[in-house]
């Protein structure tokens, strides 16, 4: 028995009068049947829906809504989505912006800097303070802020400050879109509530750009031809070829220390982001006798003379061992900058002989370096850095020149005792003070030969150049008082003595111009626009002092100077390239020079070599035992021991001390100039303490 089945199919019932109106269902054979021929007149068997029944099925107006409310429900998901992508993007780079791991080094070299102007400002004030209380509180305030180093404390505080500055910057439009509508509303301000959308949209927008950016579209890789394939290995085999070339020249021979630094270097753009020097990409290095050196290139926020400034960083960078000077420079283009490291001394020598050109040689190229000696100079460096014999070597050719004198002013008198045979001296206060005189007096003199010919002053065994020298500055501006009248007429001389041929050199070990032991006087050395020598110093502050207040942004830096006998020369022609100063350190060679004659006023000048009279033996055996073994600070502690006790004669202190009497007289003017004793009314009145 087989089952019949149908299938019922819906169809629309035109609406006529004899038929109801609605929908019939009729009935139709399944597959399993075979079809059944029907004519057109067979009437359709069927169920007629009544017209109360409800109707479900959409209209076309319905359905039109139905879609263009579907596209503008996933525009709205698709806008949504945008703006998320857009903000998240934003907040991810104010995120990175926040914890920018360079911030640390700018707020170093902020702090340093800051430190820097406050140097440089109360160094200014103390050069204005005119009442003594001014200048003593000044110039405790200067020796505050050169003491003073930048701790880590300090830039952890800047940095915390420097990122929360930065997260308010970038919150506080955000902020303000979403409380500002809130505000406005609540004042009554309800169309403030449309920035929302409007923001939103924005986002939407921005969103939409970004994806749109971060598509990457394909294209099918061609392969290339024949031709192409050979001129690319061509290309390469060169590369390599001319790459291992210079690589060859430049590690052949190399030591220990130079091949761990060219290790460093390879890694230089992964090590350089770690110490805040992104931005810049080394060349190839290259070895010469002196060592290593590499061209810099800059780019960015990072340029040459912020990498001087990083020399430290750079130094830490390639692991340069503590002992190898390390210098940065300005290359031959604006954007690089050129690092060497003298891994190497070459063989020289450096022995100074009579008639030896120049002052130096020139550690970088090689050159001997000359100095021109007939004009204002300052002379610095800190103890044994070789400042004597740099001393030495110009007043050699000082004395070499037959229209030249060499005067020598040395309150230490050692170094006067071994140019007195070819130069005028002077030693003690009062030798110091005539010689000032003198000397201002023969200025004065030119000065009236000069205005009489309108012509420049011709040098002359007769009339010859003077070569001031002053040694130990310090000293000489320590027993100065204003009945010596020694800083004074030096300035003058200083300032005017130039024309007139007369030229100072003011050299020290203590390169500072304000507080007790000061080394340079601020009015002299002002006038030193000649040349600037500067020997290895302590600070950075006293390389500034000698060398301008640029010298370590421009890279003169003598506090890194890794030995003695190695120098800054500023003379407006040399860069920032050490010389090593010729060795005369033998002072026999200096004993041994041709006596010459010493200046001396036009009508005592003596054109003979003056010899020193010979003691007798009474004299110098009284001379050794009044000079205690030379030691004038022992001088001064007896002086002040004995001055304690009660007030004393000189006489009376040369037979309680045991030394000389040019040894109290020195003394007692030293502690005179420092307020700690004072001399009674007439001219053999006692000295008492204060």
């Amino acid at each position: 028995m087989v089952q019949e089945t149908t299938t019922r199919h819906l169809h629309a019932v035109p609406d006529e009068s004899e038929v109801p109106t609605g929908l019939v269902w009729h009935d139709e054979p399944s597959d399993h049947e075979p079809e059944t021929q029907h004519s057109d007149t067979t009437p359709v068997s069927g169920r007629v829906m009544p017209a109360s029944e409800a109707d479900t099925s959409l209209t076309p107006a319905q359905a039109d809504r139905a879609q263009i409310t579907n596209r503008l429900r996933a525009s709205i998901e698709a806008a949504h989505t945008y703006a998320l992508l857009c903000w998240t993007r934003r907040w991810e780079t104010a995120m990175d912006y926040v914890m920018d791991p360079a911030l640390r080094q700018q707020m170093l070299d902020q702090a340093e800097e800051d430190l820097d102007t406050k140097v440089a400002a109360a160094e200014k004030a103390s050069r204005r303070a005119v009442r003594p209380e001014e200048q003593v509180k000044t110039e405790k305030r200067l020796e505050r802020l050169q003491r003073r180093e930048i701790s880590e404390m300090e830039v952890d505080a800047r940095v915390l400050r420097a990122r929360t500055s930065r997260l308010a910057g970038r919150c506080v439009v955000p902020a303000a879109v979403i409380v500002g509508p809130v505000l406005l509303a609540a004042s009554g301000t309800w169309i403030g509530l449309l920035v929302w959308p409007a923001a939103w949209g924005w986002l939407s927008i921005q969103g939409r750009a970004m994806a749109r950016a971060d598509v990457k579209t394909t294209a099918t890789e061609q392969p290339p031809s024949v031709i192409e394939t050979r001129a690319r290995q061509l290309a390469e085999a060169s590369t390599e070829a001319v790459v291992g070339a210079a690589v060859a020249t430049t590690v052949v021979g190399a030591s220990d220390d130079e091949n761990q630094i060219l290790t460093r270097l390879a890694g230089w753009s992964e090590l350089a982001k770690e110490r805040g020097l992104d931005g810049t990409t080394p060349g190839d290095p290259t070895l010469a006798e002196t060592g290593l050196s590499v061209v810099v290139t800059c780019a960015g926020r990072i340029t040459p003379e912020a990498l001087i400034k990083k020399t430290n960083m750079v130094r830490s960078l390639l692991g340069v061992p503590t002992g190898i000077a390390l210098d940065i420079v300005q290359g031959e283009r604006g954007d690089q900058a050129v690092v060497r490291i003298r891994t190497r001394t070459p063989q020289r020598d450096m022995e100074w002989q009579p008639g030896k050109e120049g002052v130096g040689v020139d550690v970088t190229t090689g050159e001997v370096v000359d100095l021109e000696v007939y004009h204002r100079m300052l002379i610095a460096g800190a103890s044994r850095s070789g400042k004597t014999v740099m001393m030495r070597v110009l007043m050699a050719k000082v004395v070499a020149d037959p229209n030249a004198r060499l005067i020598l002013i040395d309150a230490k008198r050692v170094e006067a005792a071994r140019w007195k045979h070819v130069a005028r001296t002077a030693c003690t206060p009062d030798e110091i003070s005539t010689l000032a005189a003198e000397l201002k007096k023969e200025m004065t003199r030119r000065y009236e030969e000069i205005s009489k010919t309108g012509r420049a002053w011709a040098p002359s065994p007769q009339n010859p150049r003077l070569v001031i020298v002053v040694d130990e500055g310090a000293e000489v501006i320590a027993m100065d008082h204003k009945d010596l009248a020694i800083l004074e007429n030096l300035r003058s001389l200083a300032m005017m003595g130039g024309e007139a041929e007369m030229h100072l050199w003011w050299c020290t070990q203590k390169p500072i111009k304000t507080g007790d032991g000061r080394g340079i006087d601020s009015a002299i050395a002002g006038q030193m626009t000649g040349a600037l020598v500067c020997l290895r110093t302590t600070t950075p502050a006293e390389a500034r002092t000698v060398l301008g207040e640029d010298a370590n942004a421009a890279g003169w830096n003598s506090h890194l100077l890794e030995r003695a006998g190695l120098a800054l020369i500023r003379d407006g022609e040399r860069g920032p390239d050490p010389v090593a100063v010729w060795n005369l350190s033998d002072e026999e060679k200096v004993l041994a020079l041709p006596p010459q004659t010493r200046w001396g006023l036009p009508d005592t000048e003596v054109h003979e070599p003056i010899t020193e009279p010979e003691e007798t033996e009474a004299e110098e055996a009284e001379e050794d035992e009044g000079q205690g073994d030379g030691n004038w600070i022992g001088a001064q502690h007896a002086v002040m021991q004995a001055l304690h006790t009660g007030p004393k004669t000189t006489a009376q202190l040369q037979e309680i001390t045991g030394y000389s009497k040019s040894m109290i007289h020195n003394a007692l003017g030293q502690h005179e100039a420092a307020g700690k004793v004072v001399k009674g009314p007439g001219h053999r009145a006692a000295w008492r303490a204060l």
